[in-house]
């Protein structure tokens, strides 16, 4: 991540040639005309931010999952200050904190869903656990 992040020039610098043919090429077959590469480049910094949120999500007790995307949004706002500051030939962009924050929220959101299904039981129609029988006789 840090590579992607510091780098002094554009990761995407050597393959945008490619990247705008790829983008000629499929809207000739029937792509829509806002998938452009901004498009392209924000869904980049989205699905980037996903394993973050999942991975941040993880390591947090399961009650503070929600602090993942506000640590994201950090690294991720620590990232775009980086380049502000230090990376002349980088472009620091308010869109690439948020598109990565709403990945980690996405990751983050995925693994709480995991875990909340995770304690229910099949064949139960609520989802709910069933009842524990008890071994003691009814007290009447």
């Amino acid at each position: 991540m840090a590579l992607v992040a510091f780098w002094p020039v554009p990761v995407d610098s050597a393959g945008r040639d490619h990247i705008w043919a790829f983008l000629h090429w499929a809207r000739q077959r029937g792509m829509p005309a806002f998938v452009t590469y901004a498009v392209v480049e924000q869904a980049a910094n989205l699905l980037w931010f996903i394993p973050i949120g999942a991975l941040l999500a993880l390591e947090l007790p399961r009650r503070r999952w929600v602090l993942a995307p506000l640590i994201a949004a950090g690294m991720s706002m620590f990232i775009e200050l980086v380049q502000a500051v230090f990376l002349v030939a980088r472009v620091s962009s308010v869109m690439d904190v948020l598109m990565n924050t709403v990945g980690a929220v996405l990751g983050a959101g995925i693994v709480a869903a995991v875990r909340a299904s995770g304690g229910r039981r099949r064949g139960s129609p609520t989802g709910a656990a069933a009842p524990r029988s008890s071994s003691a006789a009814p007290r009447g």
